[in-house]
């Protein structure tokens, strides 16, 4: 028996090389299928940038430009348990 566990790591890409920023990581549990969870990390990554990017401009930085951008990473992991 096992699971599908979603991994998501969020961090800013400030556009210099070697620069690795604000790294946060989190999961998502429960998913019964690879393909439930690949929809899942889609639907995810799709809005995840957009919250961040609005995130940052509220608190005033540079919002989604080319020099700091957010960036969402994830992995889909099988599980035994």
């Amino acid at each position: 028996m096992g699971e599908w566990l979603l991994l998501l790591a969020v961090n800013i890409a400030s556009g210099t090389p070697g620069d690795l920023r604000d790294v946060s990581l989190t999961t998502v549990s429960g998913f019964t299928s690879k393909a439930g969870c690949e929809t899942a990390a889609q639907s995810i990554a799709a809005r995840a940038v957009a919250v961040v990017g609005q995130a940052r401009m509220q608190a005033g930085l540079q919002g989604n430009g080319n020099r700091s951008t957010p960036v969402l990473n994830y992995e889909c992991v099988f599980i035994k348990k």
